[in-house]
């Protein structure tokens, strides 16, 4: 995975709202294409379906969704 997108899903545990929602539209835009570092992030974004802030699973499902169609086992 490379360094920005790594950077971003630490953004999206940023204590600053505008830091976090930056990083999330950047990463729904990255996933909107086929990625190869899918399978690194997939068990963190499963775990962040079952937090309790509605804010991380939401964008926890919405990131899955587009990581579907990087998956090689479709």
């Amino acid at each position: 995975m490379e360094a920005p997108v790594q950077r971003y899903f630490e953004d999206l545990k940023s204590t600053d709202k505008e830091i976090q929602y930056e990083a999330y539209k950047n990463l729904l835009t990255i996933t909107e294409k086929e990625v190869d570092w899918a399978y690194e992030v997939w068990d963190q974004l499963l775990q962040d379906l079952n937090n309790r802030d509605n804010h991380k699973r939401s964008r926890a499902a919405q990131i899955l969704s587009n990581l579907a169609i990087s998956d090689p086992e479709k």
